[in-house]
């Protein structure tokens, strides 16, 4: 499966783990993303810990058309929906 259907297939699966971490490369620091999906899992590594680096990995519509997105309460998680901040859903 090519990255971008991983990408696609992660976005519209029911339920979605979303976490990052801290990841040294070439001494600057980066941010290593996963989307993961019952037998799927997305790595992406970006400079930024924004929401805007959440987006590009999980599309900008990560958890709300499709189903339930679990993801650690960080600010680029962080969505204007009525449920907690470590679960987003329909």
């Amino acid at each position: 499966m090519a990255g971008a259907e991983l990408r696609e297939a992660i976005r519209q699966a029911e339920v979605v783990h979303a976490d990052e971490t801290s990841w040294r490369l070439a001494g600057t620091q980066e941010w290593l993303w996963l989307g993961a999906a019952a037998l799927l899992a997305c790595y992406r590594i970006d400079p930024s810990r924004s929401q805007q680096a959440a987006k590009e990995l999980l599309g900008e519509d990560f958890g709300r058309a499709t189903g339930l997105g679990l993801a650690p309460p960080r600010s680029a998680f962080n969505r204007p929906v009525q449920v907690p901040s470590t679960c987003f859903g329909p």
